[in-house]
């Protein structure tokens, strides 16, 4: 594993900030103007809804078993759709993104697509780090892509690799060049929900982030949110003695609602000290 390059604070024109490690700082607003959707938000105390998305992730895990790894890929997908609009909170959030994440991360790597598997499982790992303990022997060829990407390897803990100190201005730091805003989920329109989200990654020598790491925890759906935006940034990659390097990225996503219509979040948000 290469070194990963540790750089003192300093502020770039772009408005983003190096802190201990490469970091940035991102602001995502929510339109009140939100096109209605066709399924209203439900709590997780509702147990229909999540048995009926743990049956419909069954039959993604036999779709795999089975090779059929375009339906898999297809299942999930609108498994994580639907949970994403209408998930608002309660226990077990995390958990159920992190196995639907996992089976998807599978469809992925049957399909091919390391580097979209790869970002899936991690993902999947850090919501549920119990995930890394799964058997990956029963899915054959899938599975077996995905096994460097335990979260318990060292490929999964660059911040444990050895770092070399770098002065002030030395390095060229990685520059977004595409990729979407993250998509506040709608499930948490009626919460209410503001707040940092911290994520950390790998830029690599291409500018592909990797290793995805949530830093935060209290709010799964809100940093699935940021990952899976991130999975499709790209970047002008950071730069040392003129040579493309790897280091380390941290990303602050300050979800911001416009105005608040309910009342029990206001009221919540009053008694916590807010404005």
């Amino acid at each position: 594993m290469a070194a990963f390059l540790k750089v003192k604070a300093t502020r770039m024109r772009c408005g983003v900030w190096l802190r201990t490690m490469m970091s940035a700082a991102c602001l995502v607003s929510v339109s009140s103007r939100i096109t209605a959707q066709p399924n209203q938000p439900v709590d997780m105390k509702r147990p229909g809804v999540e048995k009926r998305w743990l049956e419909t992730t069954k039959e993604a895990e036999r779709a795999i078993e089975a090779g059929e790894w375009k339906k898999a890929r297809k299942t999930t997908d609108a498994v994580l759709s639907e949970m994403c609009a209408r998930i608002q909170g309660g226990e077990g959030v995390a958990d159920l993104l992190a196995l639907v994440t996992f089976f998807r991360a599978l469809s992925e790597a049957g399909l091919g697509h390391e580097e979209a598997a790869s970002w899936d499982y991690l993902t999947a790992q850090t919501l549920a780090p119990d995930l890394s303990k799964t058997d990956l022997d029963r899915y054959g060829a899938a599975g077996e892509l995905l096994k460097p990407w335990r979260a318990s390897t060292e490929q999964e803990q660059p911040e444990d690799s050895s770092e070399e100190e770098m002065e002030e201005g030395e390095v060229t730091p990685p520059e977004k060049i595409k990729g979407p805003a993250p998509k506040y989920p709608y499930g948490k329109l009626s919460a209410c929900l503001d707040g940092p989200i911290e994520v950390q990654m790998v830029i690599d020598k291409e500018g592909v982030p990797r290793f995805p790491k949530l830093m935060t925890t209290q709010e799964p759906l809100l940093g699935y949110a940021a990952l899976q935006a991130f999975r499709d940034w790209r970047f002008k990659p950071a730069r040392f003695k003129g040579e493309p390097v790897e280091v380390l990225y941290k990303m602050t996503v300050n979800f911001k609602m416009p105005s608040c219509r309910n009342v029990f979040a206001i009221a919540k948000e009053g008694k916590d000290g807010g404005p």
